[in-house]
This record gives C-alpha cells, structure tokens and sequence, in this order.
C-alpha cells in the first residue's frame, strides 16, 4: 500500500483517475474552498473482477453512496468527500487498486484518513459469503415472494412489486441493496435463511412446507355464482390444477395449509382457503365457492 504523494511520478491510469474525480466532483455543489486530495495505489493478487466487487463493498461499508459503478472505476460520495477506486490488470493476474479521495476541508490529512480506510478494506480478503440465490418471502408471507440472483459478490434484489436493485456483499453477515433508500443495508441470519433489512422489513428464504392440507377437489364456482362453474383437480396432495369458468386453466400448489398459488395467472395468483375450506379468496380481489 503506497501514498503516491510522497513520489515523484504518476502511475499510467492516474491521469484518468483525476479526471474521473473531477467530474465526480463537479456534480456536487460548489465547494467553499478548493477540496484537498489524498491518493494511494495497491498491487493485489486479486482478478479484475474482484477489485471492481471489493471497490464497491469498500465504498459503501465506509458509508459512501455509489454515484457511478463501470469503466473500471467506482464513484462514491459521502458528504464533503468524494471517492474513486480504478481498478487496473497488472502482469502475473495480479491488479492495481488506485483510490483518490478529495475533501473540501482545511486539514489536508482529512482525505487522507478517508483514503487509508478505503484501502483497509480493499486490502481485506473477502469472507466466504454465503449463497442467497433464489426465492424469498417478505414477511414470510409465501404470497409476497422476493429473488436475489448472486454473481460472487454481486447480488440482485426483486422485491415482491418487481422492482430491482443492484447490490453487493459488504461482508459475509451484512447486503447492501444500493439502488434502494440510498442504500439499503440488510443483515443476514446466522444460517443464512433470513434477512433483516434496516427499514424494518425482513425477507425469509423458506416458506416451510405444510404439514397438513385441505381437500380441495372437486367443483367450485366463481363469486358463488353456480352459473360460473369452476373446478379445482387434487394430486399427490400438494399439486393442484385450477380452471376458471372460461375453461382456462393453470397448475398450482399448496404454499402452506392456508394458502394457495395458481402459478400459471397472473405470474402467480395467491389465494386464501377459509378456515372451513369451502371458500378462496384470491389476491385479484375474485372468490371461489365450493359446490356441495
């Protein structure tokens, strides 16, 4: 780890590194006074890829908010300060990591101290993360389902509305979703099923099996209306086939002992048995009777 401002020469990208910075800097409001730089460069056996992932997780676990992410550099903001990290491949699969920090502050050392955290992390190896790709539940509620893809340490959220966001690990128990909230932190259970995110929300990755289901074969009928005959087929307990009165029809399954999952309407229409089981109330705001 090395403080290029005690030598006498530029590193080849630090030219597109200042520019880079200088446009981070032009997007914030005018400076009081001309900012104070700090700039350090790291060789770490690491690919190119990892640099760019670590130069994210860096930037937001230090509290910086992601501007820019691309073209080999990532741009963060944190109230007077600015931050790039320019990732750059080096012979022997190793990669430089240059980071420039500019503050509008009096003291010089205040960059500086932002610069030294910034490489602490990069220069941490990443713990083993763990796998979070798949389906989750909002709430554990098997109605409101979420997704996270997983990339190493690149996530993506979907939340139960369908709107995304990009993310990453910040260590192996802490996600961020980035495009969230400005940045939204989550925190991981211990064995890795449950996420508990800093609005208050919490994502549950299984939704247990029920133990015990109704029967629900047999004829229905939509808003009790017997002239709108509908039909629900039962096998192997937990696998169903729905069909509407239009003679449409859709597979489905049980999520729990209370609820239902038409998954071929509507992207996966939820529906509610009654504690009688003679009744569905489905999230369209339609209802199924059964026909004696």
């Amino acid at each position: 780890m090395r403080n290029s401002c005690t030598r006498n020469y530029l590193h080849p990208c630090f030219c597109g590194l200042l520019v880079v910075l200088s446009l981070g800097i032009s997007a914030l409001p005018c400076f009081a006074q001309a900012p104070v730089w700090s700039r350090g460069e790291q060789l770490l056996p690491i690919s190119y890829d990892e640099c760019m992932q670590r130069a994210e997780s860096a930037l937001a676990s230090e509290g910086f908010g992601i501007v820019h992410r691309g073209g080999a550099f990532v741009v963060g903001q944190k109230g007077i300060h600015t931050a790039v990290i320019m990732c750059n491949v080096a012979p022997e699969r190793k990669t430089w990591a240059n980071i420039v920090v500019a503050s509008s502050a009096n003291n010089g050392d205040v960059p500086g101290e932002e610069r030294v955290k910034l490489q602490g992390r990069m220069d941490r190896a990443v713990g083993r993360n763990p796998n979070l790709s798949g389906n989750w539940y909002r709430t554990n509620d098997p109605c409101k389902r979420t997704l996270i893809t997983q990339s190493g340490n690149t996530l993506t959220f979907t939340n139960e509305f369908g709107n995304s966001s990009k993310g990453s690990f910040l260590d192996a128990t802490t996600v961020v979703a980035t495009d969230w909230e400005g940045g939204l932190r989550g925190r991981i259970s211990s064995d890795g099923s449950r996420i508990d995110w800093a609005n208050g929300a919490s994502w549950s990755m299984n939704v247990g099996a029920p133990k015990t289901i109704p029967p629900l074969m047999g004829a229905w009928c939509r808003t009790g209306d017997p002239k709108k005959r509908t039909s629900i087929t039962q096998s192997g307990g937990n696998t169903l086939t729905f069909t509407n009165e239009f003679g449409n029809s859709s597979q489905g399954r049980f999520l729990d002992a209370t609820t239902v999952v038409a998954t071929d309407w509507e992207s996966g229409l939820c529906g509610r048995i009654s504690s009688d089981g003679s009744r569905i109330d489905w999230a369209n705001g339609t209802s199924w009777s059964k026909l004696e």
